[in-house]
């Protein structure tokens, strides 16, 4: 059976269109405040920022370059016990720089509600982020209101021109409606 190239492009452009699954979810993000470390999840990828602690540079940039490190995330609580849904055992933290970006063994983005980072060999945790959320969009700003003396007949108008190279600036001109 042959089918036109009309026909066929339009199959082509219709399954190009849908988005995939993946690409549409939106990255969760949970904060350690009192450690300075932001972690955000995106699908199986988890990156760890090291954030400044009380407007200074955060003390674990000196503690951590070179450590094994192990991440674990779930959607129970850490206490209970329960399932941990992902993670990704000893990874290095970089030798330079505030961000270590882990794959976990899986995707379960979509039910962890917690994360937590910890020393590999001593099992001490390092940070944790009890609440993982997916963050609310920022609504782009609205426009200024006009204001009501711009419009009122008696309202002065300073009127400014760019200034020539050619001529001394004469300053700006009022002029009255």
């Amino acid at each position: 059976m042959t089918r036109s190239v009309p026909v066929l492009l339009a199959a082509a452009v219709a399954v190009s269109l849908v988005p995939a699954a993946s690409a549409a979810a939106p990255a969760k993000v949970g904060i350690d405040r009192a450690h300075g470390v932001r972690f955000q999840l995106k699908a199986r990828t988890l990156r760890v920022f090291l954030e400044p602690v009380d407007g200074a540079a955060n003390p674990l940039l000196t503690e951590l370059p070179g450590v094994d490190v192990d991440v674990a995330c779930s959607g129970h609580s850490p206490t209970s016990g329960k399932k941990v849904l992902a993670s990704a055992l000893s990874n290095t933290w970089p030798a330079t720089g505030n961000l270590l970006k882990v794959r976990l063994n899986r995707d379960a983005s979509d039910k962890v509600a917690w994360c937590l980072i910890e020393h590999h060999d001593t099992g001490a945790d390092i940070a944790y982020s009890p609440k993982m959320r997916v963050p609310k969009p920022v609504a782009a700003p609205s426009p200024a209101p006009k204001s009501s003396s711009a419009t009122s007949p008696t309202a002065p108008v300073i009127v400014t021109a760019a200034p020539s190279p050619y001529a001394p600036s004469a300053g700006p001109t009022v002029v009255k409606r």
